[in-house]
């Protein structure tokens, strides 16, 4: 009884200045996804452990995934009292927001009705990881907090722009200065292709998408002194495989080149099962660049979880002084919400996009950058009507979509903070689409970009 007012190893009571720090911060992300016309979703800490279940979810649906690594509880159905049982299902806490967001979306998905799409999400979730005790530190814990933003129903580009831009436009809130921001990004599709392209199993492919990940954290920084070791053993399991002379140029060109310089020239080598995504992947980094963002392709960043279909991003800030490594993280999942609709939904895809800041190393972070000393208060502005936006504001559709929503993004930026604006990032947008979204959104004012 000695520890009795202990709380289990890795979940921490948070009080005093730890806690205002914690809530500051989702304050602020809050009121800049509601400026931008996101609306909250919050979901359960409890959540069926089916719906977690590898058929969904993949082999691998986060980094170092183990199925003993989530705390699973059984729940007991009582009816009218305690002795009448009438059925048990296996749970679990919840450990993170992606899963729990689209499925929430297929159990909506009729009431809401493709008309609404894209639906623009944030969530702040309380997450829940068996970490081994081994492995826990100040930052890591079994309990952390997850702040995540998506956009749902939309396969364009310009939904990505925005996931980028979101991010970044998050760390400027906070204080990081714009020169600290590295965001280095990838697309799926050219490492599944190549996979396929190399015959490579499954199972083999799940332990390479660890390694590269890992070769992806050690050339921005990360323990840069391991990534001789691990491309040897990358290139092991490679050579195990009898590979073709230019397959093997094209995983040189992935592992070897410490900055990946993609170009139509890069395109061209690969072949024309790998165009959509290199020109995805060139046009949102070149876009970015061109707005003062250090966007850096890399061919590595293909993440852990399984279930991401496109681009994907993981995001540092660095400085001569102080260097954090994959603050934030997402990417395209383009499947995921298909895994909980029904038959009564038929071929439905959802195609979507989003990302996920640790909060916890979040603050870390911004703490070790200076910028978490007596700030100023933020002024917040609550509107309690059904609409989710002021102002559906339209990007011009001919020319880069990238660069059309960033020029709106800017424009948005520079509005008063109650002024909600929502940055059309649909697929088609046409003048008929346009008048449908805005009327399901509840929005009143469409206005056009020139």
């Amino acid at each position: 009884m000695s520890n009795v007012n202990e709380p289990i190893v890795g979940i921490s009571d948070v009080f005093g200045a730890p806690l205002r720090k914690r809530n500051y911060v989702i304050n602020l992300l809050s009121g800049l996804a509601q400026k931008f016309g996101f609306q909250q979703l919050e979901v359960p800490v409890v959540e069926k452990a089916s719906s977690f279940d590898e058929k969904i979810v993949g082999k691998s649906p986060w980094p170092e995934w183990d199925k003993r690594g989530c705390f699973y509880l059984m729940i007991d159905n009582y009816q009218s009292s305690y002795d009448m049982k009438s059925s048990t299902e296996m749970a679990l806490l919840n450990p993170e927001g992606t899963i729990s967001v689209t499925r929430w979306l297929g159990k909506m998905i009729q009431e809401i009705g493709v008309d609404s799409f894209p639906l623009k999400l944030f969530y702040d979730v309380q997450c829940f990881r068996n970490e081994l005790v081994g492995s826990l530190s100040p930052i890591k814990h079994r309990q952390f907090r997850q702040f995540g933003i998506e956009i749902l129903g939309s396969a364009s580009v310009a939904a990505d722009t925005e996931i980028a831009c979101m991010i970044n436009q998050s760390l400027l809130l906070l204080g990081f200065p714009q020169e600290s921001v590295v965001m280095r990004i990838s697309d799926i599709r050219i490492f599944k292709q190549l996979i396929e392209d190399s015959g490579i199993t499954y199972e083999d492919s799940l332990e390479i998408k660890e390694l590269m990940d890992s070769v992806a954290e050690s050339r921005a920084g990360k323990n840069p002194s391991r990534a001789p070791s691990l491309k040897k053993e990358l290139w092991t399991l490679l050579n195990s495989y009898n590979l073709a002379e230019k397959i093997q140029k094209m995983w040189m060109c992935i592992l070897d080149d410490p900055h990946n310089h993609i170009s139509e020239e890069t395109k061209q080598f690969f072949g024309k099962e790998y165009y959509s995504a290199f020109d995805a992947l060139i046009m949102l980094t070149t876009s970015l660049q061109s707005n003062n963002i250090t966007a850096k392709a890399d061919l590595c960043v293909v993440r852990s979880h399984e279930y991401y279909t496109g681009l994907s991003f993981e995001i540092d800030v660095v400085s001569k002084s102080a260097s954090y490594y994959e603050i934030a993280g997402g990417g395209r999942f383009d499947k995921l919400v298909s895994s909980f609709l029904t038959e009564e939904d038929g071929d439905t895809v959802v195609p979507s996009t989003g990302f996920a800041f640790g909060v916890e190393r979040l603050i870390e972070a911004a703490t070790g950058f200076g910028l978490m000393s007596n700030l100023k208060s933020l002024e917040f502005y609550s509107n309690f009507d059904k609409s989710s936006a002021d102002t559906l504001l339209v990007p011009n559709s001919k020319g880069n979509k990238c660069i059309s929503y960033i020029k709106c993004m800017e424009e948005v930026k520079n509005l008063s903070p109650e002024l909600r604006t929502n940055i059309y990032v649909g697929d088609s947008p046409t003048g008929v689409n346009i008048e449908k979204y805005a009327l399901t959104c509840g929005v009143k004012n469409v206005k056009l970009d020139e």
